[in-house]
């Protein structure tokens, strides 16, 4: 593992920008893990697939930093995190290095992502208070297939590889049965297919639901209207967070947007 330090910060700043330096630290890099200060704890990345954390401006505690205050601030109301389409695990890690008490839940169906997020949670001593789970979150339990050579961006795709899925709406209920669950979504447009199994959930008192809606069009299935219309029909009370006219986003072609729906109790 690598340790990023100012020494290979000023390094790359110089160098980075020429073509066949990236290539060549490309093949050098490949398989290799990076970790970087991250809050009071540390952070584990892959050197490549995840570049944009070490080799330009941002970091991993200013990678849509205002969203994680956002999610810490939500986190302080709730007994669990669960972070669907996880990743590396950076709104988890950043949640729980600076709320000494909340519980986390971690889903990916990305393996090398799922590798990094576990030397994170070991190297910042927070065995007891993550749960990893590698699975897509889908709409039925069983095997799906995934595309997960794109960092970040990993995505349920027809051409991925083959790995395990697990029920949106089965996943939740067995969270949020006993506890008050903050759930972060972020599924690179399966959003549309997740939402409709809100009917589904059977403990939406306990719940707050934190959606990624990405464009119309995304990867050829999302659909910020629809999800819109499920969110709003499911007697939830929904906000957007960025403070958008929810008409602006259903109609979006390019940007992402995050909204929030709770319900009331019973």
């Amino acid at each position: 593992m690598i340790r990023q330090t100012s020494l290979i910060n000023a390094v790359v700043s110089r160098v980075y920008r020429f073509a066949a330096i990236r290539l060549i630290a490309k093949w050098l890099l490949k398989g290799v893990t990076m970790k970087q200060p991250f809050y009071n704890g540390w952070i584990c990345f892959d050197a490549v697939k995840d570049s944009w954390m070490w080799s330009g401006p941002m970091r991993g505690d200013s990678y849509e930093r205002w969203f994680q205050d956002i999610l810490v601030r939500l986190a302080a109301d709730y007994e669990i995190f669960v972070d669907i389409g996880s990743n590396i695990g950076c709104m988890t890690l950043s949640i729980l290095l600076r709320n000494p008490t909340i519980k986390a839940v971690c889903v990916d169906a990305c393996h090398r992502a799922m590798n990094c997020l576990k030397e994170s949670i070991h190297i910042n001593k927070l065995e007891g208070r993550i749960e990893t789970i590698e699975a897509a979150v889908t709409a039925v339990d069983g095997d799906v297939t995934f595309d997960d050579s794109k960092g970040v961006l990993s995505h349920i795709n027809s051409r991925g590889k083959k790995v395990a899925g697990v029920k949106f709406s089965s996943l939740v209920n067995k969270y949020s049965r006993f506890n008050r669950c903050l759930v972060k979504i972020d599924v690179e447009g399966h959003e549309t297919v997740l939402l409709k199994q809100l009917p589904d959930l059977r403990y939406r008192h306990n719940l707050c639901l934190v959606v990624e809606l990405h464009p119309r069009g995304y990867l050829g299935i999302g659909d910020p209207e629809l999800c819109l219309r499920l969110l709003k029909d499911s007697g939830g009370i929904v906000e957007s967070i960025q403070n958008v006219p929810f008409d602006i986003i259903a109609k979006e072609p390019v940007y992402t947007y995050e909204v929030m729906v709770k319900w009331p109790g019973p």
